[in-house]
């Protein structure tokens, strides 16, 4: 709840680091999804790309199917578009 917050705050770099803790807090918790999928969406959203294809691609290994997996994928192939 506070990174979800601190994320509509503007806060960016502490709703991050939010989501970080409460993946390490509870790796295997009921909110693992969401807390992967925020920590991805504000790296994008801070213009961290390396970040954000980072915490993409940790996102799709956990959660191949999950509800952010559309735009891990995306944020993926920008990287992909980006190297060529």
């Amino acid at each position: 709840a506070a990174a979800q917050l601190e994320r509509r705050l503007g806060k960016l770099a502490a709703a991050r680091s939010d989501f970080d803790r409460a993946v390490q807090a509870a790796p295997d918790g009921a909110l693992r999804d969401e807390a992967m999928l925020g920590a991805m969406e504000v790296a994008e959203q801070a213009v961290d790309h390396v970040g954000a294809v980072a915490a993409a691609r940790r996102y799709l290994d956990v959660f191949p199917q999950g509800i952010g997996a559309t735009r891990a994928r995306r944020i993926l192939g920008s990287e992909r578009g980006r190297a060529q």
